[in-house]
This record gives C-alpha cells, sequence and structure tokens, in this order.
C-alpha cells in the first residue's frame, strides 16, 4: 500500500516517473511557434538582405544597379527640361512646326518640377555627396534589408506555425509529415505573389518535399 499511495500523493510527476501511461496530449503552442519562426526568420533576413543585396554593382541579371539608375534618371530630367525649354517635342526635329509637338504649360511645369523631387533640397551644395550616398547606396540597402526580412520572417513563421498544427492532429512531435505540411503551406504562401495556381502547387509540393527530406535526414 505504500508505494500506491505515494503514487497518489505525488500525482502526476510520479506516476510518469513509475512509467504508468498518462493520459494527458500532446498540445503545442502553435501561436508562440509562430512568432519564434517569425522572429528568427527576420533576424536572417536582416542578414540575407545585408550581404545579397539584389541593387549591388554585382547584380544578378534583370536588376539595374542604382547608380545606373540615378544618372538615367538625371539624363531623362534634363532632356525633360530641354524639351520645356525648346517647346518640342525629343522624338521630332526643331525645324518642324507642329503645334501638337509643343507641350502645355501644365506639361512643362511637371518636367522642370522632376529634378527638385528627386534631388531634393538637401542635394544642393555641400549635402550633394551624402544625399546621392542615401539615394544610391543606403536607402536600397535598408529597403532590400526590410523586404528579405518580412519574407523569412513569413516563411519560418507560417512553417512553425503549420508545424505545430500538424503535430496537434498526429499527436507526434518529430514527423515527416508534420514538417511536409508546414513546408508546403509556406512555400505555397510565398508562391502566390506570382499568381498563377500551377506554379502555386508545383512551389508548395517542392518545398514541403525538401523540408521533409532535410527533416529525415537530420532525425537519422
Amino acid at each position: 500500500m505504500a508505494p500506491l499511495a505515494a503514487a497518489e500523493v505525488g500525482g502526476d510527476s510520479v506516476r510518469r516517473f513509475s512509467g504508468q501511461v498518462d493520459d494527458s496530449r500532446y498540445r503545442p503552442s502553435c501561436s508562440a511557434r509562430a512568432a519564434d519562426g517569425f522572429i528568427r526568420g527576420g533576424l536572417v533576413g536582416l542578414a540575407w538582405g545585408a550581404a545579397f543585396h539584389p541593387l549591388d554593382e554585382l547584380a544578378v541579371t534583370g536588376w539595374t544597379t542604382p547608380s545606373a539608375a540615378y544618372k538615367a534618371a538625371q539624363t531623362a530630367e534634363e532632356a525633360a527640361a530641354n524639351v520645356a525649354e525648346a517647346g518640342v517635342s525629343p522624338n521630332k526635329p526643331r525645324v518642324l512646326k507642329d503645334v501638337s509637338a509643343k507641350p502645355t504649360p501644365q506639361q512643362g511645369a511637371q518636367a522642370t518640377s522632376t529634378a527638385s523631387k528627386l534631388r531634393g533640397a538637401a542635394a544642393q551644395g555641400p549635402l550633394a555627396p551624402a544625399f546621392e550616398f542615401w539615394q544610391t547606396k543606403a536607402f536600397p540597402r535598408l529597403r532590400s534589408m526590410g523586404q528579405a526580412s518580412l519574407m523569412f520572417g513569413c516563411f519560418l513563421g507560417t512553417f512553425g506555425g503549420m508545424t505545430c498544427v500538424a503535430e496537434s492532429f498526429t499527436e507526434v512531435r518529430h514527423h515527416y509529415l508534420n514538417v511536409f505540411v508546414g513546408g508546403a503551406t509556406a512555400g505555397g504562401l510565398l508562391a502566390v505573389r506570382q499568381g498563377t495556381p500551377r506554379v502555386v502547387m508545383l512551389t508548395a509540393l517542392g518545398t514541403g518535399t525538401l523540408t521533409a527530406a532535410l527533416h529525415s535526414f537530420v532525425r537519422l
């Protein structure tokens, strides 16, 4: 009777220690798992955006460098200012006296005000180098870090939350099916930006398979 009394006094902890079956179900905190994944992904995204800036001089194909874009904008502004002063279209010779080629006063004012909107008051005088650095280097870098942080945070947050939801159904913490559900949901969520259901389905299937394979490999 002494062991039975000790088990009754000790409660669940003594039952688990004595090897008896515990009736409590596995109920993970999915909101905490999702928040933890979002925070971790956000930190990874900040590092990724700082190290792999897509608008750097060594940019991937299809992206323009900030210096080239800035120079192109300056060239377009200068051409627009010349058009406003000359009163003719840049695609037609100056000798043509076409009335439709002459811009309206509103168009001329809009063309000449573009430069002031782009550079601003800080671009004049000694603050011009600092403004150009912010316009071509600092701001694109910070924007890239923010976008990468949001993307990684949403991916890992969705992955952690949906994996936790799957665990609540399977009642098993470490299982490849849970990881597949989390990876497929996170990959499909990011692929929604492409707009085609086929791309979303293939991305979800590929991401789920990849995460399940990595999980099984790590668990070996």
